[in-house]
């Protein structure tokens, strides 16, 4: 079976078994037997296991068989399992001209005794077939009984087996131990046996497990009389074969790979998802080589245009780049498909309001689509009218919030300390210096001598006291009356020490609180009383998302006191709202977290930031309609690519230099890295022009985390050369 399908290049098969005996052997069989070889490689697409009790049960089993890739079979079963299994198949079309199944000699039987096949079985069928004939039958016993006797003399001609005897002590009615005791010792010579054959048939030798070394088998095919005919033998030495009958009358081999078909795609533009940019003025192609072409215009626009002009002119045609066009390349060269690319004309993303649907769950519904590529959420919503794929990414409901620049507080002088040290400096400390340094001088024989009124010539009292202590511990430049007495002028230098403690820890802490500030809202998420009670604050707090969206359709049901407030700012798209936002005429945009995240770090003001945690977690997927067939192609695929490889969702065949940035990044040793002195040096990141160029870093100033590189190899290389970073990396 395994050089049938050398022979025509099928490299990925199914394969379909009955649960008759034998029927794990057969599987592993051909498992092991794959492994032996490795210049051609097989893939087994699918192993189904039937009970196929009766015709309607089987043609359920089968049903499962039309979403498979695999387009050869290989059929393990009895003939009458197979006569329920074939019918089933011609009804499902999997017999056609694309489909080749090869079965066993079970399901052939006696191929040359004039009677013919169930009618069920199509022309084109392929089978494996060994005479078995009564003529042959005794020709095999012959050959047995010459096999024993060869074995025999093997046996006798080792002079080790002169004191060794053979009779086994066996009887028919014993029941006791019934192994022949020397059987596996005699089984040893059998296996040693060698007969030259005649009339040119091949040699009669055994390999070491005791099966036959060169075996003839007749390859049969159903031809369109409905009789089997042999167009070939296998032998050790390969396969010899003549014309066959193809299924379906074809005149050439099925390719063995599902039938390219075309599919009809809608999408809506959101970066990094889905990219619009026009096409070359002069060529009118695609500038990258990632993008395709996609229609941006209506239907009844580009009716009677000339489709070569149209092309050229952006009106009509833009390219389509981005996260999502990248997977949907790589499906369409995986299932070998092709595909029209068009963007949805309503502009929106698809709810259900005055029952009916909109946007693009609507294309879906209406039939104009079979499939929408983009960054459209799951919901359960939209699960009742459309099936998804399995997710490609996790995203959430985020808020974004602007940072407000310029601000200084009028109390930023104060805030070097907390309100309980200015309290013990103006209240405790300047006091007790105060009166300290007056009460020693009133005790001086220099100054007071305790009296009420000091010397004439002395010109010194309490308030000029006080006058001195503010002037030394702000270092003030004005006339002071300094004390006489020694133990006055002492507690006057331990003020001034202090003085300049004080000063310099003021001074130092001066510096950074008067520093321009970034104030924003910090909100928790969804859940923040800010939010919930937006009217409270003075003005009242502002928020909106955009129309038609999955934020506006989970916080209708989830939230609907949020969403009636919010219904009053809303805007036509993200980035209105995001502008809005900047300009501070919202304090908040509510929308998908991924999206929000990618414009965070497109932001190059850098005043734009996430807050809160994520709402109503769910992913992106791609939708079909109910019961697509292709849906589990597409299942199948994504799944796969998720497994692939260390954590990338998806792999694409980036450039070498892509490649390479990726690599440097993940490992840490990008291109600017440096070492002096033994440290490790970066340039400076040109996002920022503050922060050296570290690979965190770098990261950072995007809004990514390392996990992104790992799982979104792709979304990080575009949000980094979307950030022009990439010449760092």
């Amino acid at each position: 079976m395994l050089s049938i399908l050398r022979r025509y290049s099928w490299h990925k098969f199914a394969i379909v078994t009955s649960q008759i005996g034998g029927h794990d052997d057969f599987v592993r069989a051909i498992r092991d037997q794959i492994l032996t070889i490795v210049d051609f490689k097989f893939t087994i697409m699918d192993i189904y296991t039937l009970k196929v009790r009766d015709p309607d049960e089987a043609r359920a089993e089968i049903l499962e068989l039309t979403t498979s890739e695999a387009r050869v079979f290989l059929l393990y079963c009895n003939r009458q399992e197979a006569m329920y299994i074939m019918r089933a198949a011609n009804e499902l079309d999997l017999t056609g001209k694309n489909y080749i199944w090869i079965v066993t000699q079970s399901v052939v039987g006696p191929a040359f005794d004039n009677t013919p096949p169930p009618p069920d079985f199509p022309p084109g069928l392929l089978g494996i077939h060994f005479n078995t004939t009564m003529n042959r039958l005794m020709e095999e016993i012959e050959r047995s009984v010459k096999i024993f006797v060869h074995g025999l003399e093997l046996f006798l001609d080792d002079p080790q087996n002169h004191n060794i005897s053979l009779a086994p002590s066996l009887n028919c009615t014993a029941n006791n131990d019934i192994k022949w005791s020397k059987g596996e010792y005699f089984f040893k010579y059998l296996r040693m046996v060698s007969i030259k054959e005649k009339g040119g048939r091949a040699d009669l030798e055994f390999n070491p497990d005791g099966t036959l070394k060169y075996v003839e088998l007749e390859v049969m095919n159903l031809n369109n009389m409905g009789f089997w005919e042999k167009i070939g033998i296998w032998t050790e030495d390969g396969l010899d074969i003549k014309d066959i009958v193809w299924p379906g009358g074809s005149p050439v081999p099925p390719p063995g790979v599902p039938e390219k078909f075309n599919m009809k795609i809608t999408f809506m533009e959101e970066p990094p998802y889905v990219n619009l940019v026009p096409p070359d003025n002069e060529t009118g192609e695609c500038e990258t080589s990632r993008a395709v072409r996609c229609r941006v215009a209506p239907r009844s626009a580009i009716e009677g245009v000339n489709l070569t002009l149209a092309m050229r002119n952006s009106s009509y045609f833009m390219c389509c780049s981005g996260f999502c066009i990248d997977l949907l390349q790589k499906f369409a060269n995986d299932l070998r498909f092709s595909y029209d690319l068009y963007r949805v004309e309503d502009g929106v993303w698809g709810v259900f309001e005055n029952n009916t649907w909109n946007g693009l769950v609507k294309e879906i519904l209406d039939g104009n689509a079979d499939m929408v590529v983009t960054s459209i959420k799951i919901n359960s919503e939209r699960q009742k009218a459309v099936d998804f794929t399995v997710p490609f990414m996790e995203t959430g409901i985020a808020i974004v919030v602007a940072k407000k620049t310029g601000i200084i507080s009028p109390k930023a002088f104060l805030e070097p300390f907390d309100t309980t040290s200015w309290l013990m400096i103006l209240l405790v400390s300047i006091q007790v210096a105060a009166l300290a340094i007056f009460f020693f001088e009133w005790l001086s024989p220099s100054g007071y001598d305790m009296k009420m009124l000091p010397p004439r010539e002395h010109r010194f009292s309490l308030f000029r006291t006080y006058w001195l202590v503010w002037a030394i511990l702000f270092g003030a430049a004005v006339n002071v009356d300094c004390p006489r007495g020694y133990t006055a002028r002492f507690m006057s230098n331990v003020w001034a020490m202090f003085a300049v403690v004080f000063l310099a820890i003021y001074t130092a802490n001066l510096a950074a609180f008067m520093i321009t500030r970034e104030e924003f809202y910090d909100l928790t998420g969804i859940e923040d009383e800010r939010l919930y009670n937006p009217r409270k604050s003075i003005p009242p707090f502002r928020y909106g998302t955009i129309p038609h969206g999955n934020t506006e359709a989970v916080l209708r049901v989830n939230k609907p006191e949020l969403y009636r407030y919010m219904k009053a700012f809303k805007k036509k798209t993200v980035l209105e709202g995001i502008r809005a936002v900047k300009k501070a005429e919202l304090d908040a945009f509510v929308y998908d977290a991924t999206v929000l995240e990618y414009l965070v770090g497109q932001d190059n003001e850098c005043r734009l930031l996430t807050v809160g945690s994520w709402y109503a977690m769910t992913g992106y997927g791609f939708a079909m309609p109910k019961e697509s067939k292709y849906l589990h192609a597409f299942n199948k695929k994504m799944i796969e690519y998720k497994e692939n490889g260390p954590g990338a969702a998806i792999h694409f065949k980036r450039d070498k230099k892509d490649q390479t940035a990726l690599t440097r990044l993940t490992s840490g040793h990008i291109k600017t890295l440096g070492f002096s002195r033994g440290d490790k040096k970066f340039n400076i990141c040109t996002k920022c022009n503050m922060i050296e160029a570290t690979p965190q870093h770098l990261l950072d100033c995007v809004a990514l985390v390392y996990d992104d590189l790992l799982k979104l190899p792709d979304f990080v290389l575009e949000v980094m050369k979307a950030n022009d970073l990439m010449d760092l990396i």
